[in-house]
C-alpha cells in the first residue's frame, strides 16, 4: 500500500493535520456496507499503520517549538481507536517569535537530525512509500520558517519522492507585522523543494464560517474544520474511472500531483469544496449533481471560494481581458449516483481559451467520481486548480513585503540570525518569476 505521512509542523499544522486525520479516519470506520471494504481499507494503510487487532498510529509526524498544540493533539486521540505513535513528536522549549529566520537558521539546524530520524522512522513503516503531506502556516515563525527547512532537508534525502504541502495563507487584514516577509520567504523556497502547494486562505475559511454559523466572530476550531474537511475530499481514495472495481494500491498522492502540477513552474494550488451546510441545517437540504456541478464550474472558473454571491451574468471569452487561465482542473465527485453522471456541464470548464495551448486537450480537467458520500455530505464536489487565480493573493503580499523591504522595516530582526538582504531579494525574485509565469499562461 502506498503509504503518505503526514508532517505537522507548527500550531497550525498541528490543529488542522491533527482534524485533517480524525476525519480521514471517521471516513474510513463509520462508513455504509461492505462492499467499501476495499476502500477503508485503502484510505486506512495510506494515512495510518494499523497493527492487528490494535489502535490504528497515523503516519505522522507532529513539530512545534512550543508545546499546547502538539500536546493538545495528543490528548484528544488518547481514548479514540486511532492515534500516534509514542515519541513521533519533537517539542521545543521556546517559539519563535513570528520570525522566520529563527525557523529556519536557529531551530533547523538545531532540531533538524532529530526531525529527519522520526520522519524516516514513519517512512520505514510503510510498505510502498508515496511521499510526504506537509501542513503548516505561512505567517508565523515556526511553521514557516522551520517548515521550509525541512521542506529542502526532504528535497534533498528524499528526491524521488514527492511533497504535497498544504499552507495557510494569512488574513488580508494582517495577523502579524511581519506575516508578508514570512509568507515570501516561505512560498521562495517551497517553490524551489515542492512538487506542488496548496493555499489554504485564512480570509476564505472566515468567510464560510461566518456563513455556516451566522457569527460575526468566528473560531480557529470552525476555521480548522472547513479546511480539514476539504483536504479529506482530495486525499479520500477514488478508483480509476476505468475500472470496473475499486484498485486497493492506487498512489492517490501521486495521482493528485499528475493530474494538477504536471509542469515544474507551476506548483501552486487552490482547492474548492461545496456544499458547505451546517448540522443543523442539513436535513433540510436537498442537492442535485447538476446543480452543484454548475456552481462548481462557475466557482472555479470566477474564482470565488464561495456559492454565495455568484456572478451568472459574466461570461469568459477568448476575448475578455484579464479573464482566468489554468494549466489543469481536477474535479471530484463523492456521493450517490457519482459515478453515473452525466459529464457534459463540465464543458465549460475545459474550453480552449481558458488553457494555454501547449495543454493538451485531454489534460485540461480531470474527473474523478466514486459512489460514496464523504462523512455527513451525501453529495459533494471539491475542485483543485492550478491556474492565474491562485496569485492574487500572493501578488499582493509580495507587493507589501517588498514595500517594507525598501523602508528597511524589521529587517534588524532578520539579521540577527543570520538571514541576510540578499535572501530577501533572491526570494522576491522567485515569487515574482512564478507570479509573471501564472500572468503569462
Amino acid at each position: 500500500m502506498a503509504g503518505v505521512v503526514t508532517l505537522q509542523i507548527g500550531q497550525c499544522g498541528a490543529q488542522i493535520g491533527h482534524q485533517l486525520l480524525e476525519n480521514l479516519f471517521e471516513d474510513a470506520t463509520c462508513g455504509p456496507g461492505k462492499q467499501w471494504k476495499d476502500y477503508c481499507e485503502t484510505l486506512l494503510e495510506t494515512f495510518f499503520d494499523v497493527a492487528e487487532g490494535g489502535k490504528a498510529a497515523a503516519r505522522s509526524v507532529m513539530v512545534d517549538m512550543e508545546p499546547k498544540a502538539v500536546r493538545g493533539a495528543l490528548q484528544a486521540t488518547r481514548k479514540k481507536r486511532w492515534g500516534y505513535d509514542e515519541g513521533q513528536h519533537h517539542i521545543g522549549r521556546s517559539g519563535s517569535g513570528n520570525n522566520w529566520s529563527y525557523g529556519f537558521c536557529v531551530h533547523g539546524p538545531r532540531c533538524g537530525d532529530h526531525v529527519m530520524n522520526l520522519i524516516r522512522k514513519e517512512v520505514e513503516k510503510c510498505d510502498l512509500f508515496s511521499g510526504f503531506h506537509l501542513m503548516m502556516s505561512l505567517a508565523g515563525g515556526t511553521g514557516s520558517g522551520l517548515g521550509s527547512f525541512i521542506s529542502e532537508t526532504l528535497c534533498d534525502m528524499y528526491p524521488r519522492h514527492p511533497t504535497l504541502s498544504s499552507v495557510v495563507v494569512p488574513y488580508t487584514s494582517g495577523e502579524v507585522a511581519v506575516q508578508n516577509y514570512n509568507a515570501i520567504l516561505s512560498l521562495s523556497h517551497l517553490a524551489a523543494t515542492n512538487d506542488a502547494t496548496m493555499l489554504i486562505h485564512n480570509d476564505h475559511l472566515y468567510d464560510v464560517s461566518s456563513q455556516l454559523t451566522g457569527a460575526e466572530h468566528v473560531s480557529f476550531g470552525s476555521m480548522n474544520s472547513i479546511a480539514a474537511l476539504n483536504l479529506a475530499a482530495i486525499f479520500a481514495p477514488v478508483p480509476p474511472q476505468s475500472a470496473k472495481g475499486f484498485i486497493r494500491h492506487r498512489n492517490v498522492l501521486q495521482q493528485i500531483l499528475k493530474c494538477t502540477a504536471s509542469h515544474s513552474q507551476y506548483k501552486f494550488l487552490t482547492l474548492k469544496f461545496i456544499p458547505h451546510v451546517s448540522d443543523a441545517s442539513r436535513a433540510f437540504n436537498a442537492f442535485t449533481w447538476d446543480g452543484l456541478m454548475k456552481r462548481m464550474v462557475r466557482m472555479v472558473v470566477a474564482g470565488r471560494h464561495m456559492e454565495e454571491g455568484l456572478d451568472w451574468k459574466t461570461t469568459f471569452s477568448a476575448a475578455s481581458p484579464g479573464g482566468p487561465r489554468f494549466l489543469s482542473n481536477l474535479l471530484i465527485m463523492r456521493g450517490k449516483d457519482a459515478a453515473d453522471y452525466d459529464c457534459r456541464p463540465i464543458v465549460d470548464i475545459t474550453k480552449a481559451h481558458l488553457y494555454p495551448r501547449w495543454v493538451m486537450e485531454e489534460s485540461r480537467c480531470s474527473l474523478w467520481r466514486v459512489n460514496r458520500p464523504l462523512l455527513a455530505n451525501e453529495k459533494s464536489i471539491c475542485s483543485v486548480s492550478n491556474g492565474s487565480n491562485c496569485v492574487g493573493r500572493v501578488r499582493a503580499m509580495e507587493a507589501k513585503a517588498r514595500y517594507m523591504f525598501a523602508s528597511r522595516a524589521y529587517l534588524h530582526h532578520y539579521a540577527k540570525h543570520g538571514l541576510e538582504e540578499e535572501d530577501f531579494i533572491n526570494s522576491f525574485a522567485t515569487v515574482q518569476n512564478v507570479i509573471k509565469a501564472y500572468e503569462n499562461l
